[in-house]
């Protein structure tokens, strides 16, 4: 049996007033034990002490501290990148005076990327590209240099974007001029770009007529159309990328206006 306590240096069980969970695998030989303290700056004293099979003495104890702000993060990447930084450990944990130790756990075969173990920045180390890997789940460690017990898990993934952003070929379509108000008259979607694209209406939509959902690419009568004022309308419709900013593309989607006798 594994037991602690914050409130004194007699062994114990944990204490719910210090906000401890305790998980305890009664089929297996491994016991742990996690401590969020209410506080980062609050120092802690954890006694602990461990009861075991005499034929299994040996014990290790890690005790996994909660210092970085989110469990997961996600970066995203532009295809063709081979180099440069990425992320930085130190930018997503909690302001403790210690000293760490970083090193990627699980989740890089290939070894793509390159983590300081000084410095917790993590960088590309080789060509990324879509095609080949679209995804990496990085597992990260974080181990506290003068107290090697004290560690910290953080994962990490990486998505490569396709910076091929394009739009395939918009056909003319055709819409009477007494289509309700507010009809869905068209549907516009481009590709690449992490497929996280805002979509707007940059030039021909005379009179305000159409207006486009910015996340489907919706296309939708604001007004009713009439043939006679005007039975064609070329619409520049503009994609761009979510993630990158600078990443956009454009393409004209033709409207013809068809009168209705009446």
């Amino acid at each position: 049996s594994l037991y602690a306590s914050t409130l004194d240096q007699k062994p114990g069980p944990l204490s719910s007033l210090d906000s401890v969970a305790r998980n305890e695998d009664l089929e297996s030989d491994r016991r742990s034990v996690v401590v969020h303290p209410s506080t980062v700056q609050q120092e802690k004293y954890i006694y602990m002490s461990v009861r075991g099979r005499k034929s299994k003495n040996h014990f290790s104890l890690i005790i996994w501290d909660m210092i970085f702000y989110e469990d997961v993060y996600e970066v995203f990447i532009p295809s063709g990148v081979s180099e440069g930084n990425i992320f930085e450990l130190t930018s997503v944990m909690k302001s403790i005076n210690a000293t760490f130790n970083y090193s990627i756990q699980d989740g890089d075969d290939g070894q793509a990327f390159e983590l300081n173990s000084q410095t917790g920045v993590l960088s590309v180390r080789l060509l990324l590209s879509v095609d080949a890997h679209a995804v990496y789940f990085l597992r990260v460690l974080a181990q506290n240099i003068m107290y090697p017990c004290h560690k910290a898990r953080l994962s990490i993934k990486v998505s490569v974007v396709d910076t091929n952003l394009h739009f395939p070929l918009l056909l003319a379509i055709s819409v009477e001029e007494n289509i309700d108000v507010g009809a869905v008259v068209a549907k516009v979607q481009a590709f690449g770009g992490g497929n996280a694209l805002r979509y707007t209406i940059i030039a021909g939509n005379t009179d305000d007529k159409f207006k486009i959902d910015p996340i489907s690419g919706d296309i939708a009568t604001t007004a009713q159309l009439d043939f006679e004022s005007l039975n064609i309308y070329q619409l520049m419709v503009q994609a761009q990328s979510s993630i990158f900013s600078s990443l956009k593309t454009s393409a004209m989607q033709t409207i013809h206006v068809l009168d209705v006798n009446e």
